[in-house]
């Protein structure tokens, strides 16, 4: 029995099944790149589009700083203020009134302090902030520039894959060619017997009668030709008609 063999349809299964699985795991790592490449493009671009004057602290953390600045300003004006007083009140050994004038000025004057303290302190804060921004947006410029290299293995992928489609249409060819190696001989069969149909039908005459045709197509078949009535052949010895034509 001719076609392919056992062995070469093994052969051939195992490599469309290849084919398959790569194209299939080629399709899977395109979709979980492109996802995380959307998330982290989203990301990165809202950053890159504020541009590097920006802050650079959520809101909890700025919220956090600024709430610890202000606690800590009204606790060292707690301790000023009783510091103060107590100064004052030593004056002559603790036993003369204290002067209104005086706690009025040093009151004032310690509360300046600490306010100052705390204005400098939010004034750090806020050029931290934003240059904790600035760093950002720099940082997420780069990163954003590097993310066409994440499809880099999707790269890889489809080219494996696209491989093993060659591979497998290759195959399925030779499996092909294999299995239809009977139709060049049906077609070249089918094409002689129509040539012999055309020849001898093309021999036959309306002339000659049903005999005569019958001999004029195969000689028109094998190519001998000589088609038409025979009655105008010549006879010879013994009563022959003299012609060496076995349809005759």
């Amino acid at each position: 029995m001719c076609g392919p063999s056992s062995a070469l349809k093994n052969i051939n299964n195992s490599i469309q099944s290849f084919a398959t699985t790569m194209t299939t795991e080629a399709n899977q790592i395109f979709g979980n790149v492109s996802g995380l490449f959307n998330s982290l493009s989203g990301s990165l671009g809202k950053i890159v589009a504020a541009g590097a004057d920006q802050q650079g602290w959520g809101a909890a953390e700025s919220n956090a700083v600024t709430s610890q600045i202000m606690d800590q300003a009204a606790i060292d004006a707690r301790n000023e203020k009783a510091a103060t007083g107590n100064a004052i009140s030593a004056i002559g050994g603790g036993n003369t009134v204290t002067p209104s004038g005086l706690a009025t000025a040093v009151t004032l004057s310690t509360n300046q302090a600490v306010e100052a303290a705390k204005s400098q302190e939010l004034e750090q804060a806020t050029e931290a902030n934003y240059a904790q921004g600035t760093q950002n947006y720099f940082k997420a410029a780069g990163e954003e520039a590097q993310l066409p290299d994440m499809f880099n293995p999707v790269n890889a992928a489809n080219a494996n894959a696209a491989a093993g489609q060659k591979e497998a249409f290759s195959s399925q060819q030779s499996i092909d060619k294999a299995s239809n190696w009977w139709q060049p001989l049906v077609m070249s069969s089918i094409g002689g017997a129509a040539s012999l149909l055309t020849n001898g039908l093309g021999n036959m005459s309306s002339d000659s009668s049903f005999g005569e045709n019958v001999g004029n197509f195969f000689r028109g078949a094998l190519g001998m030709g000589g088609g038409g009535s025979s009655s105008g052949t010549t006879s010879g010895p013994a009563g022959g008609n003299g012609s060496t034509d076995p349809f005759a």
